[in-house]
């Protein structure tokens, strides 16, 4: 192998660089192993925004004193 590895100014190994290579390898992997290389993005609300409200919920319905 001839290439050069890619390094960071204070000449330490870029990890992150690689990182995002083996992400993006990943990704693709599993995008072809479902047919989706090409599926648009779907739009619509994030799991991190739903999960409070769900929790609150939660809590509504066992009637938890002191958390609602």
């Amino acid at each position: 192998m001839t290439d050069t590895i890619k390094t960071r100014a204070d000449g330490s190994i870029d990890t992150a660089h690689y990182m995002a290579i083996g992400r993006r390898a990943r990704a693709q992997a599993a995008a072809e192993m479902f047919g989706r290389t090409n599926a648009p993005r779907r739009s619509g609300p994030k799991i991190t925004l739903l999960l409070p409200c769900c929790l609150l919920g939660v809590m509504q319905i066992l009637a938890l004193p002191g958390l609602v």
